[in-house]
């Protein structure tokens, strides 16, 4: 089960598992001739190849961590250079296909990602950007949380944050058309960057700061009409079993029964007044407590995700 859902081109929502968590941001400043060291150099143990890959690794994200002190260009140049180096460096781990999810997928949407997919090598343009996005939303997820320590609290600071620091704009347009032939939706960086966000772009910068903070964030999405593709409808943070709702459209967590505390999806297929509570006086809210009753869950996923270089990578972050 798919849908589109504020990624690049047509990717964005997949019934996946799958997410990429960097611990960007902390560390200590790296020497430039320190991150050099080692290029050209085979390494003589596995645990001297393991200190090797941490140093390239550590330096690519000590220069994501701070770009404003970079010429971007050049930042981004060694951050590639610094992952070649990690991924010959790594070879011997193994490789790795993508994401058995990816054969779940329509064929449109595999063939939309399939070249990111595909490369075994990083990329200087689209791969970098990605982990950058991930450093950047992991620095803010440090931030937004506060003090929160109980995962429901650390869930309501983070879409606190998502909902004060991104104002309201209309989606843009799903697909391009003859008035904008060259349309896309915006990838993370880009979004957190304009500082605006529609409801589902709202949605995809809040689960993805969920997974950050180490939390289990998914898309909850009701029935398509006539058997088409599900609706994507609002975020959850599921916790201890209970998926928590938030509104990123209202800009509020919805509210449980009797007005108190944050609503589950069981409350909301369960009683009515909790959805109802969300209308306006000219206006229902869109979904009822029946449409709760059977909704799907979509876990927010991109090829750069699911692309197996990614994964490799993943593992010794």
């Amino acid at each position: 089960m798919t849908a589109c859902f504020g990624g690049q081109s047509k990717w964005s929502l997949v019934v996946a598992a799958a997410l990429l968590t960097v611990g960007c941001g902390g560390g200590s400043e790296v020497n430039e001739d320190d991150a050099r060291r080692g290029r050209g150099r085979a390494p003589s143990s596995a645990a001297d190849g393991r200190s090797m890959r941490e140093q390239l690794l550590s330096g690519a994200v000590s220069i994501l961590s701070s770009l404003d002190r970079y010429d971007e260009a050049r930042g981004s140049e060694q951050v590639f250079d610094r992952l070649v180096q990690w991924n010959h460096a790594a070879g011997h781990l193994g490789a790795r296909e993508p994401s058995p999810l990816v054969a779940t997928l329509p064929n449109d949407l595999q063939q939309a990602g399939e070249a990111i997919l595909a490369r075994e090598t990083f990329d200087a343009g689209g791969d970098v950007v990605a982990i950058r996005d991930r450093c950047w939303l992991a620095s803010v997820a440090r931030t937004a949380r506060g003090n929160a320590v109980d995962d429901l609290a650390v869930a309501e600071a983070l879409f606190r944050w998502t909902v004060r620091s991104l104002a309201p704009v209309g989606n843009p347009p799903m697909v391009p058309s003859e008035s904008s032939p060259g349309s896309r939706w915006f990838l993370p960086g880009e979004i957190l960057l304009s500082g605006r966000a529609s409801g589902p772009q709202r949605a995809w910068i809040f689960v993805e700061l969920l997974r950050q903070a180490g939390l289990e964030g998914v898309i909850l999405a009701t029935p398509g009409t006539a058997g088409g593709l599900p609706r994507p409808w609002l975020p959850a943070v599921v916790i201890d079993g209970e998926a928590y709702l938030f509104e990123p459209t209202y800009g509020m967590p919805v509210p449980g029964p009797g007005g108190k505390g944050v609503a589950t999806i069981r409350e909301a297929a369960n009683d009515p007044s909790v959805l109802a509570s969300l209308s306006l006086p000219d206006r229902a809210y869109p979904v009822t407590a029946a449409d709760a009753q059977s909704v799907g869950i979509l876990v927010v996923a991109d090829p750069w995700t699911l692309s197996a270089r990614m994964s490799r990578l993943e593992v010794e972050i």
